[in-house]
């Protein structure tokens, strides 16, 4: 009843999967880890503590961002059109 697992080591670099994730969740890269660590402490926090629901909060996400790149296109193209007549 030999367990073969037992004599065979790998690192646990290895079995995370050897690649950027791994570097990221053993804080070899430490900026990535701080800010994966933030963002799941701010998402925490928002969706348990200040008892915030995802779907409420998703579609004033995308309509604030279609707003705003919709804006920032009126606004580019504008200054095109007026630096183009110039």
């Amino acid at each position: 009843m030999g367990d073969s697992n037992l004599s065979h080591r790998t690192s646990v670099h290895k079995a995370l999967g050897g690649g950027r994730v791994a570097d990221l969740l053993l804080w070899r890269r430490w900026c990535g880890g701080a800010m994966l660590l933030v963002s799941a402490t701010t998402m925490y926090y928002l969706f348990e503590i200040a008892g915030y629901d995802f779907l409420p909060l998703w579609p004033t996400f995308c309509c604030s961002l279609l707003l705003f790149s919709s804006l920032g296109q009126i606004c580019f193209t504008s200054q095109q059109t007026f630096a183009t007549d110039s």
